[in-house]
């Protein structure tokens, strides 16, 4: 809804001769796979000259899906290749890019920040000698369209920016457009009690989402009441982060949090068993503790040391409520008793594990390291 002129924009950009690729480039939580999805909606819709063949797949860590060589071997399968999993990646690639090279197609490649590398003089290239081979030969040659979405600009399409790759920089909503999608997720108020929110959040799609939710459970969508209420007077993302710290005060939420932000991406539910089961990580999770606690109260010893907390209602409802909150993403499908932040949320809550148990933080950093 709030992001009108943009699809608007990328959409007649498709359509136009010289373009093969289109890179949507922006901050985490921007609107950039909401964006896309929009305009792959609208080129197959009949404005657009009707239904056409559409392979989509995300990167994004909160899948739990990060294999690239997965996306060749599926895409491959699409297409109707016998063999997806013979040659080498260069030649499964090629293959591909031929394949997709026959018909006008949608390829939609969402979260490729996963595979670009992050410092350097070679930041932003593609890890992944499979990706590299099938966007560098679309953006020369393609009947259709790949949109792409990234945190930082694809260093080997730099050259064809203005040819046949554009780059579109995604930035903060407008006010009546963050004021727009305030009111579509059920606050009430007027343009000017819902103007000052937007200011406040800098526009930011995903915080203005989590606030809107945030002032739902507390204030009942009410904007009026919000300042009166402890964490909700904000001035940015931290603020944010602040006042759902206060909600989340002395529930398990927060261990939660705390124990998924030590990984970079969804861990499956052995390892984070291991990490619970260490002692030394307890400053982490008290909340969580004291919950598992008072729920074993009563119970054998062989059911305290039985139960897994995986399977604790506490794990269960804390992952619902921030999966609700929409601090951590969907349940992965390969891990889904994992959990993955959002992306600004474990920035938030690492600093503040660091600062608040630095000795627990280092020890759970060393963990994961050491469990790959």
């Amino acid at each position: 809804m709030s992001r009108r002129a943009e699809v608007q924009r990328l959409s007649q950009a498709a359509n136009e001769a010289p373009v093969r690729v289109i890179s949507i480039v922006g901050l985490a939580g921007i609107g950039k796979t909401q964006l896309a999805l929009q305009v792959v909606a609208f080129q197959t819709s009949i404005a657009a000259g009707g239904p056409k063949p559409v392979f989509g797949w995300s990167f994004d860590r909160s899948a739990g899906d990060l294999d690239a060589n997965a996306f060749i071997r599926e895409a491959l399968r699409w297409r109707g290749d016998n063999a997806p999993d013979s040659g080498s990646v260069r030649e499964r690639a090629q293959r591909l890019v031929t394949l997709l090279q026959e018909e006008p197609v949608i390829l939609l490649l969402d979260g490729l920040d996963s595979y670009q590398l992050m410092a350097g003089r070679r930041t932003g290239r593609l890890a992944h000698e499979g990706i590299s081979v099938v966007l560098r030969a679309l953006s020369v040659a393609n009947p259709g369209v790949c949109i792409v979405t990234s945190r930082m600009p694809l260093t080997e399409l730099s050259m064809q920016k203005s040819t046949s790759a554009p780059e579109f920089a995604l930035g903060r909503l407008s006010t009546a457009a963050g004021v727009e999608l305030l009111s579509a997720h059920g606050l009430r108020g007027r343009h000017a009690d819902l103007a000052p929110i937007v200011a406040e959040l800098h526009g930011h799609p995903w915080a203005l989402k989590a606030t809107a939710d945030l002032i739902l459970d507390r204030c009942d969508g009410d904007v009026l009441q919000r300042r009166a209420v402890a964490g909700l007077q904000l001035s940015g993302l931290d603020s944010l982060m602040e006042g759902y710290e206060k909600w989340f005060e002395g529930r398990p939420e927060l261990s939660l949090l705390r124990i998924a932000s030590c990984f970079r991406q969804p861990a499956p539910r052995g390892l984070l068993e291991k990490l619970l089961d260490e002692p030394a990580v307890a400053p982490l999770i008290p909340e969580l503790g004291r919950t598992l606690e008072r729920s074993r109260a009563g119970g054998s010893k062989s059911q305290m040391s039985n139960e897994s907390v995986l399977h604790s209602a506490a794990w269960k409802l804390g992952a619902r409520r921030l999966r609700d909150a929409r601090l951590v993403g969907p349940r992965a499908r390969k891990t889904p008793d994992s959990l993955s932040p959002h992306p600004l949320a474990r920035l938030f809550i690492q600093e503040r594990a660091r600062q608040a148990s630095p000795q627990a933080w280092r020890f759970a950093k060393r963990f994961v390291v050491g469990h790959p």
